[in-house]
């Protein structure tokens, strides 16, 4: 059994219980998403109140996608087995409505969808069979489709009007074949692509910050393994690649926050900038490598195993510190109302 717990100014407020398996959760906008096997369940946050239910009408094999913009959810249901099975594949993308979880439209698909969908105000963007497809949010009809030729997609993301879309091109040069990453910056409404960048080196997580997209490069080591060297950038206002790289160690656990970059390693947190210019550091140890910020008004929350640290992130000169419930997996403070609410999932 799962246990899902929220935590305000470091007593339980509310505790859920919930069914075997790894929830997902989500905080935005007053409402918690929780995604629990094939039932996606609407949440007070204040109580844990239940708000809404809505059951998957076909059980994905793989995780169902969930996107929350505005009023509106979107549900990418996976259904059938992987690519090594004979059964059948499709999907469904189902538009919620967030106020109570009824279906305002649905889509069918011939096959899976590899990402969680994007969306603008008028605009929902979706991957399909590598492809990108524009859907009109209000009735559901197709309005643009960018083809890739069925390369491997590994990353979509939204910019104000923009979509950014990463594809992977598998090549074979002699002895040693790679990949081609084709990174396409686009309109949402017109699915006009405004820039394409290519990039031959091994890519790892992305990163977006107000006005640029930050992405991993490296190498593979000898068990096969990524392994992170530095990080390059692309102005999402002059469209164009940052001159330098900011070298990173492959164990730093790294996260990014108006512009600046936050690293964490086993005995430290450091702030950077993309320059290289280290601003100050932190030693922390309480349970090394296993840390997630957050960036709430003006403060940083440092969680490190099962403590919590306050820090100005201008300075890293720490506010507080306390110690939470026990949890057995990493997970990510969120702030709601002056609250701080931790998810913690503990098996029994």
């Amino acid at each position: 059994m799962s246990e899902v717990s929220f935590i305000g100014g470091f007593d339980v407020v509310w505790r859920k219980n919930q069914l075997p398996g790894y929830p997902k959760m989500s905080l935005k906008n007053n409402l918690v998403l929780a995604q629990i096997g094939g039932n996606l369940f609407g949440l007070d946050p204040s109580t844990g109140r239940e708000l809404w239910e809505f059951k998957y009408p076909n059980q994905g094999y793989n995780i169902n996608h969930i996107s929350d913009y505005d009023d509106n959810i979107y549900c990418i249901n996976n259904i059938g087995r992987s690519h090594h099975s004979e059964t059948s594949r499709s999907s469904v993308l189902y538009n919620l409505n967030r106020a109570n979880g009824e279906i305002i439209w649905n889509i069918k698909l011939s096959d899976h969808v590899n990402l969680p969908a994007v969306a603008g105000n008028e605009i929902v963007v979706i991957e399909f069979c590598g492809d990108l497809i524009g859907i009109d949010k209000k009735t559901g009809n197709k309005k643009w489709t960018l083809p890739t030729e069925g390369k491997q997609p590994i990353f979509l993301s939204i910019h104000k009007d923009m979509v950014i879309f990463v594809v992977s091109q598998r090549i074979n040069s002699g002895e040693s074949p790679g990949s081609i990453k084709h990174i396409y910056i686009l309109d949402i409404n017109t699915g006009k692509v405004n820039k394409k960048f290519e990039e031959n080196t091994l890519i790892g997580k992305f990163y977006i910050s107000k006005s640029h997209l930050f992405y991993e490069c490296g190498t593979l080591d000898d068990l096969n393994y990524f392994y992170r060297e530095f990080i390059k950038g692309i102005s999402l206002k002059s469209l164009k690649e940052l001159p330098s790289v900011l070298k990173v160690n492959n164990n730093d656990i790294i996260d990014i926050h108006n512009g600046t970059f936050y690293l964490l390693s086993d005995e430290s947190l450091t702030c950077i900038s993309f320059s290289n210019e280290i601003r100050w550091q932190k030693k922390i140890g309480f349970n090394p490598g296993h840390s997630i910020t957050t960036f709430e008004a003006g403060v940083t929350y440092l969680k490190d195993g099962n403590c919590l640290f306050a820090l100005n992130p201008a300075t890293g000169e720490e506010y507080w510190k306390k110690e939470l419930l026990p949890t057995n997996t990493v997970t990510i403070p969120f702030v709601y109302k002056g609250l701080i609410h931790d998810f913690a999932l503990n098996y029994s």
